[in-house]
């Protein structure tokens, strides 16, 4: 069971249902709803050369976590690895997550099975 999520959905119902945020317990308001807009973060030039060394360092332990967890999986499957198409694929799901504004996040790993 996913008990945090269960917390804050029970959260969230009873604040509605007592109408906690009218005794004094502070929440955060409405969320807000649908899609954001695409947009770019504003950042200024002088930032992008403070972010670069940072931003490769991250590159290098994201390709290394993604193909050596991809060569893992295939081992074990006794599939092949592309590892310029894992890299391309997960480039590729980082932009279609960041140009709305989303937080790309690492992929889905394969459910333990206890074995």
């Amino acid at each position: 069971m996913p008990g945090p999520l269960l917390a804050v959905l029970l959260a969230a119902g009873a604040t509605a249902m007592f109408s906690l945020d009218r005794v004094g317990v502070r929440v955060i308001g409405t969320v807000p709803g649908g899609l954001p807009a695409p947009e770019l973060p504003p950042v200024a030039v002088a930032n992008l050369v403070d972010l670069l060394l940072p931003a490769v360092g991250v590159a290098i332990v994201a390709y290394s976590d993604n193909v050596l967890t991809g060569r893992t999986f295939a081992v074990r499957h006794r599939q092949a690895l592309d590892a310029d198409q894992e890299m391309l694929a997960r480039g590729a799901a980082n932009l279609a997550t960041g140009v709305p504004a989303g937080i790309p996040g690492k992929q889905q790993r394969e459910p333990h099975h206890g074995r």
